[in-house]
């Protein structure tokens, strides 16, 4: 199938439930040949092609965001409003997040880990005192958000339009008239390929597949905001990326690119009057450490989460996601040694269950890569044509969310001062 070729906004074709409120109305944008070029084009709506697209807008170029989940957020990813994906910032010497929630009234929490902690170790639980701040993979400093780190990039996202296919107005042209700019966003938008115009217009064609739908929009610059080594498996680009940039791309690990996570949410949090910090170490697979995930107070559940590390702790935790039963059997289990009541107080304060496993999202998990050079030039180096990338490997920050929304200013900056 030959793609559909158009200079134009892009379409939302499957509306985010997440996604609850918009700070601009809907319109569709023309497909006639005469539509200029759009200014920008991100590739990625996790945090950092959302903070890109962000501070494009307000400078006043039009912008498309293009996700190939069905969903914003890329590692950003709650349950019940507890996270799946990244969880806390570390602020004062890590404070982007936090300046984020401060932005949009988001909450910014002290993660919970005061109480007594339990060791799961020799087929036994054992007691091991108030020692949760050095078992748990945050350390004692660390803030989490109200709602889960997730919220951010949904506040973020809330500023892009919600396209309909339907709809035949011309948004580019009413933008122009008001001397705006606007910001639209497609969910499940695969891109294929990004390739420099051949008619000496210095122009970007970015090809992608929607329901088997091909569709090339033209634009003037692009950020590719997703894993590096995704990104080297995914998209061709021609020109074709430098040899060494390109296998320093396949080479790179994405960060937290193997790890799991479950959550379990309680009807109350009844640890906590008991003196207890929700802190286990297990030691076994599939998760080896949980935490308190979630207070139960001022309208958050209460929840308890389990992180697991590598390829096979996913492959267990992603089969028990597929079978909600042996989730909550398996929570009722392990909680159960260390929690007050044991198992029949477990199961019977249990609501619900989930988990994600990244290693089996394609998405995130790029196979047996293990670089872990972060911050490396040629990971941000950006193209001589106007490709640039952000993502938060591309940043020596630990690849922590502080890292994705500094690489998402950084690429920012760098197509703003390319188009002056």
């Amino acid at each position: 199938m030959l793609p559909r070729t158009i200079a134009l906004f892009g379409f939302l074709v499957t509306p985010s439930s997440t996604i609850a409120s918009r700070r601009m109305t809907s319109c569709a944008a023309t497909t006639t040949p005469t539509s200029p070029p759009l200014d920008l084009i991100v590739i990625g709506a996790g945090i950092s092609g959302l903070t890109c697209a962000d501070i494009a807008i307000a400078q006043g170029l039009h912008t498309v965001v293009l996700e190939a989940r069905d969903r914003i957020g890329g590692r950003l990813l709650s349950f019940q409003g507890v996270d799946l994906g990244a969880s806390w910032g570390w602020p004062p010497h890590e404070a982007e997040g936090t300046n984020l929630a401060t932005r949009f009234h988001v909450d910014v929490l002290p993660q919970q880990l005061s109480g007594r902690s339990y060791q799961f170790h020799n087929g036994k639980m054992h007691d091991v005192g108030n020692v949760g701040g050095r078992m748990a993979p945050c350390g004692p400093d660390a803030v989490r958000f109200q709602g889960g780190y997730a919220v951010l990039a949904e506040k973020l996202a809330a500023q892009l339009q919600l396209h309909d296919e339907e709809e035949a107005l011309d948004c580019r042209n009413k933008d122009e008239e008001k001397g705006t700019a606007t910001g639209s966003l497609r969910l499940g938008a695969h891109v294929k390929s990004v390739v420099k115009s051949t008619d000496g217009t210095d122009l970007i064609h970015v090809t992608f597949t929607t329901n088997n739908v091909d569709t090339t929009l033209i634009t003037k610059k692009v950020v590719v905001a997703i894993p590096p080594g995704v990104l080297a498996k995914a998209i061709s680009f021609s020109p074709p990326l430098p040899r060494q940039q390109l296998a320093k791309m396949q080479q790179t690990s994405t960060w937290c690119g193997d790890w799991c996570k479950i959550v379990a949410t309680f009807r109350t949090n009844w640890w906590r009057p008991q003196g207890v910090s929700g802190v286990v170490s297990t030691q076994e697979l599939p998760v080896s450490i949980w935490w308190e995930g979630g207070k139960g107070e001022d309208e958050e559940v209460a929840a308890i989460t389990g992180l697991g590390f590598g390829l096979e702790a996913c492959q267990q935790v992603g089969a028990m996601i597929d079978n909600k039963d042996a989730l909550k059997a398996f929570v009722v289990r392990y909680l159960g040694l260390a929690l007050p009541g044991g198992p029949q107080k477990v199961s019977e304060e249990l609501i619900d269950v989930g988990g994600k496993a990244w290693a089996l999202d394609p998405l995130t998990y790029n196979g047996n890569a293990t670089g872990r050079d972060y911050g490396h030039t040629l990971l941000k180096e950006r193209t001589e044509w106007g490709v640039f990338f952000a993502g938060s490997e591309t940043e020596p920050l630990n690849g922590h969310v502080e890292g994705a929304i500094v690489a998402g200013r950084r690429a920012a900056r760098e197509v703003i001062d390319s188009l002056s």
